[in-house]
């Protein structure tokens, strides 16, 4: 009997994917997710394929406040994990599905009430998705051309007693955030200047990570931004070398 493969999704919201150290990252989920995984990349194009109509229907344009509705109903209907695209793995998958034997959600996080969304493992039907799933519609039909902080009606849901269903992986313990692993600190600005710096060890990133690996860069230089992924990794930049060292390109 053919083994059933476990689903990897992502969301690309382009054909080429900008700026190209994304593509660099992607790559190394190809290396380091094991044949037992299929990743899968979503684009409007194909999401009908894994969402409801009705829910296909609420997705218009593509904000990432719309990308956590698209991560939860994906989850919802079919299981699996979910990554955002600026995420390096860096070893060999470890995070075994016997994980969720005793929640329906494992994420990463500051706190049992405070999680990262850019990655999430989840069952196929989580009651904790399906109410997520309920408050996002709410918010995004009633705000539809206004920001709405989606990681904080996750939060919130954490903080009224669902984290009873919610594994909250350590962010720090475990390296996902590379600031707080570093200086026990978080900020994106600092993980920005942590990753666009030149002056850490990418060996320092490497022991002190479990292999997973949040970058979530937004406000960098505009000159990494047009770069393609030669120029990109022949930077001397932390994020280079990591993605030089992970790949093996040095």
């Amino acid at each position: 009997m053919k083994k059933t493969r476990k689903k990897v999704f992502t969301f690309i919201q382009t054909e080429s994917l900008e700026p190209a150290y994304l593509n660099l990252c992607l790559k190394t989920w190809e290396k380091n997710f094991s044949e037992d995984y299929e990743i899968i990349p979503l684009a409007v194009q194909n999401l009908r394929n894994y969402i409801s109509e009705k829910n296909f229907k609420i997705v218009k344009n593509i904000t990432p406040e719309v990308i956590n509705y698209i991560k939860a109903c994906v989850l919802y209907s079919n299981g699996g994990i979910f990554m955002d695209t600026d995420t390096l793995l860096l070893k060999e998958f470890y995070l075994p599905e016997e994980m969720l034997d005793n929640y329906e959600i494992a994420v990463f996080g500051n706190s049992p009430v405070s999680a990262c969304l850019g990655f999430m493992m989840a069952q196929k039907g989580s009651t904790v998705l399906k109410e997520y799933i309920a408050r996002l519609e709410k918010v995004l039909l009633q705000h539809e051309q206004t920001f709405i902080n989606t990681n904080k009606v996750f939060n919130d849901m954490l903080s009224e007693g669902y984290n009873s269903k919610v594994l909250v992986i350590d962010a720090e313990s475990s390296g996902y955030l590379p600031e707080k692993a570093l200086y026990g600190v978080v900020g994106e600005n600092l993980r920005t200047q942590l990753l666009f710096s030149s002056t850490v060890d990418s060996e320092d990133i490497f022991n002190n990570t479990k292999g997973i690996v949040l970058v979530h860069c937004k406000k960098i230089s505009e000159e990494y931004l047009n770069m393609d992924e030669d120029e990109f990794l022949s930077q001397n930049t932390l994020l280079a070398q990591i993605l030089n060292k992970c790949l093996n390109k040095n």
